[in-house]
């Protein structure tokens, strides 16, 4: 990953929003957990996805709800999850120049900001859906940062994120 910004233009009022699942993270995180702890139906629900019939959050959410894994499976499986080589290099010096950097995603919170604090990112500002450990093998996703008003339905509207930080505000870059 490698961004480079105007020095000239560099500075306070710049805000890097980046991606999580496949942008910092080599893989998709939930793929991989649907793949290794899945029950059957969450490639129904991703066919539905695809085909437009649901949105991102209500094929996520039934997903979620399909994962057969305790929480030590789940933090064993995470352990294995890398994220680009170069994002911690970029977040550092993004710093220097006095830009904030933050994970927006549609992905989940835990998944999330286990990877990163394994790199030691664990302080980056994280925003995505909130995965809740129900007890023994069950879970939920919760979508704290969703709209009505988001076209795709997500869990997590990107365009609401990138539209809160704006001018007057200020300028964002969106990776991902």
């Amino acid at each position: 990953m490698k961004i480079l910004l105007n020095p000239r233009e560099a500075g306070g009022d710049w805000l890097v929003q980046c991606d999580f699942d496949g942008t910092i993270s080599k893989v998709d995180v939930t793929d991989t957990l649907l793949e290794r702890f899945g029950k059957s139906g969450w490639r129904e629900l991703e066919q539905a996805w695809d085909d437009g019939k649901i949105g991102s959050r209500e094929c996520m959410m039934g997903q979620v709800a399909l994962l057969d894994m305790s929480p030590a499976e789940l933090h064993s499986h995470l352990a294995g999850i890398g994220i680009d080589e170069s994002f911690y290099g970029f977040v550092m010096d993004a710093r220097k120049r006095g830009i904030s950097v933050q994970v927006v995603s549609d992905g989940l919170d835990v998944a999330i900001r286990t990877v990163l604090a394994r790199s030691g990112l664990e302080w980056l500002p994280v925003m995505a859906n909130r995965l809740v450990h129900l007890g023994d093998r069950r879970w939920r996703m919760e979508s704290p940062h969703a709209s009505p008003h988001c076209k795709r339905a997500s869990g997590n509207c990107k365009c609401e994120r990138l539209a809160e930080h704006r001018p007057p505000q200020g300028r964002v870059l969106y990776v991902g």
